[in-house]
């Protein structure tokens, strides 16, 4: 073959790999497929396991969580699920009243101290119709992965502050903004499910289908199985709502749901070790 040949042939390939992502799970991920949005191929792989379709004895299958892989930085990935997992999780019950910690006022629509924070990685969480804590140990964390599975899960920083509105110079109110938190799995952000980075360029992008476990637990589920999920952005004008996508993909400033509804569905998402 003539050495002209082969460079053309090394060139192709360069770029071929280039503009593949490829990435060197830990044996718990599987990849099982790819999804192309705007010509950028994502991964899709499975990681833990969550009830999610029903059986026929009334049950429901425990099943491997999708995911896409959203983002890589070094040897790091981001992965965001694909299916609305739970319902009937809430930011706060009381969507009426604020509550006061260490003299600091605590809005309904709270990240922090929301009981979706503390349902997804299993933290302390009071109870307002009981004396104990729920949650604790006992959240999406410990139930979707085993111990070895959460030592590939990051703790890492995730950012509350205004950054994360996609229209910052829309921001008038500031109060119900949070600290930042440290956690293995969080909900994505406004400026997430608008950012093209992650695959997010349009309302079809941000739909998620609703397992059968979550419309038992009070999804809504629309007639092609689309749902609506929380994001964790406060809505700037009133303390009892947070924005929400909808089934159609829609998640305009609009979108908005108040903090204690039920239907409105969870859709985790978590960054891993790769090896």
């Amino acid at each position: 073959m003539k050495k002209s040949a082969l460079i053309i042939i090394s060139f192709i390939s360069f770029v071929f790999s280039s503009c593949t992502q490829k990435y060197n799970y830990p044996e718990a991920v599987t990849k099982i497929d790819e999804v192309i949005i705007e010509n950028k191929t994502y991964d899709i792989v499975t990681f833990g396991r969550f009830p999610q379709s029903k059986n026929e004895a009334g049950g429901y299958n425990v099943e491997p969580v999708k995911w896409r892989v959203a983002q890589k930085h070094g040897n790091q990935a981001m992965l965001i699920c694909e299916n609305v997992l739970t319902g009937n999780i809430p930011f706060y019950e009381n969507f009426s009243d604020n509550r006061t910690v260490d003299g600091e006022t605590i809005y309904p629509n709270n990240y922090e101290y929301s009981e979706i924070r503390a349902y997804l990685n299993g933290l302390s969480y009071p109870d307002l119709k009981k004396t104990e804590t729920k949650w604790e140990n006992n959240g999406f964390l410990q139930t979707a992965f085993t111990a070895d599975e959460q030592e590939l899960i990051l703790t890492t920083v995730i950012d509350n502050s205004e950054t994360q509105y996609a229209n910052q110079s829309a921001l008038e109110k500031k109060e119900y903004l949070c600290r930042n938190t440290r956690d293995k799995i969080f909900l994505l952000s406004k400026k997430d499910i608008e950012n093209p980075e992650l695959g997010f360029t349009g309302n079809d992008s941000r739909i998620r289908l609703v397992t059968d476990y979550a419309y038992a637990h009070m999804a809504f589920r629309s007639n092609l199985s689309n749902g609506i999920w929380w994001v964790r952005t406060p809505v700037q004008m009133y303390a009892s709502r947070a924005y929400v996508v909808i089934y159609t993909g829609e998640a305009d400033e609009n979108k908005t749901n108040r903090v204690r509804d039920p239907i409105t569905g969870v859709v985790p998402a978590l960054w891993i070790k790769l090896n």
